[in-house]
């Protein structure tokens, strides 16, 4: 639709420049510490998902391909970077080794893990009996 240009490649620097919180999905367990200490949310568990195994290497795409998609994507490496940069920014502002802890002792603890998911069916099952009972109060 046009492709992005260096202006707007500086508008969104920018903008996530005001973000309260740069996380990076391959650094999940960090950024989830990062996040759950400056919103003082409790840790929980959480099972990783969508994790491909099998997806298949680097080395699996063919030469020409993988030129194509670096040079139209120069703008998104920029924007990747920059983001990198605010992350480890946050990370050398905050002390998370205690909130990263407390997710280790999560991922290994078949009780917390248990706890947690229970925790959270319980309030998916409120959120689903308080939609029922609004609908039937509207509808009778």
């Amino acid at each position: 639709l046009g492709g992005c240009t260096s202006e707007m490649l500086e508008a969104a620097k920018r903008n996530l420049a005001q973000f309260a919180f740069i996380g990076l999905t391959e650094r999940f367990d960090e950024s989830y510490a990062l996040l759950c200490q400056r919103l003082g949310w409790p840790v929980r568990y959480y099972p990783g998902k969508k994790i491909n195994k099998r997806r298949p290497g680097l080395e699996a795409i063919p030469a020409e391909a993988l030129d194509l998609i670096r040079r139209r994507c120069t703008l998104d490496q920029e924007l990747y970077q920059y983001c990198t940069q605010l992350y480890e920014r946050q990370l050398q502002q905050a002390d998370i080794s205690g909130v990263l802890e407390r997710i280790r002792v999560h991922r290994v603890s078949v009780f917390r893990r248990l706890a947690d998911t229970a925790r959270l069916h319980a309030k998916q099952a409120g959120w689903k009996m308080a939609k029922k009972l609004r609908y039937y109060r509207k509808f009778g």
